[in-house]
């Protein structure tokens, strides 16, 4: 500056000025960051938030001029369309895309500031939304809310589990009135897989049923029944010796 009016931009390196008429204003082109932050706005599905912010931005090195003579403070004049822009942002948006299309919004504030600060030589390289606060109460609401979420779908899993179980039951159940010899077998097999885990146990089978396996009197049954037993103890003595 030389007499209030601005005269050169000078770069590092020895330079001189004129005592009392020469003015030397020093810029710092390094990279800045600024927080702020939008406190109990209502989104557009009036949901009370509070939102933290960062703002990186540096003044662009040929345009310094910019930075001191088209504004007071570029400093406090940038964080304050920050802060206003992000506000007007989270007001015209839905509460689940400020969650779910966060990348979004933060280009959309960040064109915006840009624009605003290119009259001041100022570069916007980012901005970043940190952290998105909402009343413990609600928190909780959207918790329940995920959680019956979770369990409905969970439902619906176990539903369709069911559905196609039960058909896998049909066409077994096709094979086995097709091949009464098919059916007898698995019945016998379920018999002796229940005596081999429970034990000493009693199994009451009626008398149609020993008449479908060809077991019509009495001595017959019981003789099943015992090497059915047998084999059942056996096969548990040899996985104990394993």
């Amino acid at each position: 500056m030389r007499l209030g009016k601005y005269h050169k931009q000078i770069g590092p390196g020895i330079n001189y000025r004129i005592p009392f008429i020469d003015n030397v204003l020093v810029i710092d082109i390094r990279e800045r960051v600024r927080e702020f932050k939008a406190e109990r706005m209502l989104t557009k599905d009036n949901v009370p938030v509070t939102i933290d912010a960062i703002l990186r931005y540096k003044i662009i090195e040929g345009r310094t001029n910019d930075a001191i003579l088209n504004v007071e403070n570029f400093n406090e004049m940038i964080q304050q369309v920050s802060q206003t822009t992000l506000r007007n942002n989270i007001g015209s948006s839905l509460f689940q895309d400020i969650l779910s299309k966060r990348e979004e919004i933060n280009q959309h504030i960040r064109s915006i500031i840009s624009n605003e600060a290119s009259n001041w030589g100022i570069e916007v390289t980012g901005v970043e939304i940190r952290q998105v606060i909402i009343p413990q109460e609600l928190e909780a609401a959207m918790s329940k809310q995920a959680q019956a979420e979770r369990e409905k779908n969970a439902r619906v899993i176990y539903s369709e589990s069911e559905i196609l179980v039960a058909k896998k039951f049909d066409e077994a159940s096709q094979v086995y009135t097709n091949n009464p010899t098919a059916y007898a077998l698995r019945q016998s097999n379920m018999l002796f897989e229940s005596i081999k885990v429970q034990g000493n146990t009693i199994v009451m089978v009626p008398s149609e049923t020993l008449n479908s396996w060809g077991f019509g009197n009495l001595a017959m049954t019981v003789a099943y029944l015992e090497n059915t037993k047998k084999a059942a103890t056996a096969m548990e003595k040899k996985e104990d010796k394993k």
